[in-house]
Parts: structure tokens; sequence; C-alpha cells
């Protein structure tokens, strides 16, 4: 009979270790952006010229069978990452686009086409973002992000 408990007791604690394991996550965080203020930085036709994301990440365990290590990444809903992309110019119009991902997709619906007439000012705003476009032509932009 003793036998018996000891081995009830075992599977009742192994259950309860297995939904506190599956249940318990950890969260880290992420803010990164890849510009500096009033620094000197250029980009090529297709390459981001800023981005900033802010990301939270949640590690679940999820079982050895659905993963090497046992745990799973995955980031939180609200995540979020923006940028900027250069896409060349036309006479004094410069091109940009803007892109938002949540949770790492993009979001179609937050796709932006960004002109800007260089003949009327060399400062191009967007949102919180201030830039002096330095030189721009129909390979890369050299620019200053004023504020943000």
């Amino acid at each position: 009979m003793k036998f018996g408990v000891n081995k009830l007791t075992c599977k009742l604690l192994f259950v309860i270790s297995a939904l506190c394991l599956t249940s318990c996550a950890s969260v880290t965080s992420s803010h990164v952006k890849s510009f500096t203020i009033n620094q000197e930085q250029s980009a090529n036709v297709g390459a981001s010229m800023i981005a900033a994301e802010d990301i939270t990440y949640e590690k679940h365990w999820v079982g050895v069978m659905f993963s090497p290590t046992g745990y799973q990444t995955i980031a939180t809903e609200d995540s979020f990452k923006e940028e900027l992309i250069y896409t060349g110019r036309s006479d004094n119009i410069i091109n940009v686009s803007y892109r938002e991902y949540k949770q790492n997709f993009a979001r179609p619906a937050f796709y932006q086409e960004l002109h800007y007439d260089l003949g009327k000012s060399n400062i191009i705003v967007f949102r919180n973002y201030r830039i002096k476009v330095l030189d721009a032509n129909n390979e890369q932009i050299t620019f200053k992000v004023l504020a943000n």
C-alpha cells in the first residue's frame, strides 16, 4: 500500500510540475534603433534608412517533442518594428517606403509610399522622424536623422 501512495504522489508531482512549466514564461525585451541622432549615414536603394523596433519575446515551454531545447520563443502581440526604405530619386523627388511590422510580420495596411521634393527643402519629415538629406541619387542616399 505504501508503494501505491508513493507512485500516486510521484505522478501528481509530475503533473503539477509539467503544468507549471507549460504555464510559466520568461520575458525579454529588445529596444533597437539603427541610427544615431546627428550622425551621417547612408543607405543604398532598397535598403533600410531607418529601423526602430520594440520587441518583447516570451519563452514558453512546449516540450522536447516540439523543440530541441523544449522551449519556443514567440514575439508578443505588442511587438512592433518600423522602417523607412530608400527607393530612389527621380529629378528632385526622392522616394521612400514606410513599413510597419507586428510580431515580425509585415502589415500590408501599414505600408506607405512617400515622395519628397528636394527642390523645396532638404529636410523630410515623417511621423516623429526629421531627416536632413545630404545627398541622394539612384544608387544611395546620405542623410542625418535630426529627431525622432
